[in-house]
């Protein structure tokens, strides 16, 4: 159950929840610029997963961001297309990539160790409190 909630600590914080919450509403699309990639210390099936920060501008309003990826075809001073949320434009992500590390479906696997830790224990609780000598 430790490892199961070490797991879960981990990984929650670098999960993409703004794809779930904010990008099934509608969405419009910027050029933008890469400004600059980053190796981050993640690997997925053994890919390394880049940090991407970019910037663009609406209405001469500017905006920042940050992606991930295992797409390493994209280099600093790239244009990319960047999807953003129509009513909150600094809710954005270059299109196709992520807003963390780590898909919201990731959590599924890393919360479930910590339940089934949590279904184990509960279970001896019970045999140690029917227990009669």
């Amino acid at each position: 159950m430790i490892t199961g909630c070490f797991f879960a600590i981990t990984f929650i914080p670098s999960a993409d929840f703004k794809s779930i919450l904010y990008f099934d509403s509608e969405l419009m699309d910027s050029k933008a610029i890469v400004t600059k990639v980053k190796q981050t210390s993640i690997s997925i099936n053994e890919e390394k997963v880049l940090e991407y920060h970019y910037q663009f501008t609406l209405s001469d309003e500017y905006y920042i961001g940050t992606s991930f990826s295992t797409n390493s075809m994209v280099h600093e001073g790239d244009m990319v297309i960047v999807e953003y949320v129509s009513n909150h434009p600094d809710i954005s992500r270059i299109s196709g990539m992520n807003n963390a590390p780590f898909e919201l479906w990731v959590l599924v696997f890393t919360l479930l160790l910590p339940v089934i830790g949590l279904g184990f224990l509960v279970t001896e609780i019970k045999k140690l409190n029917t227990y009669t000598p």
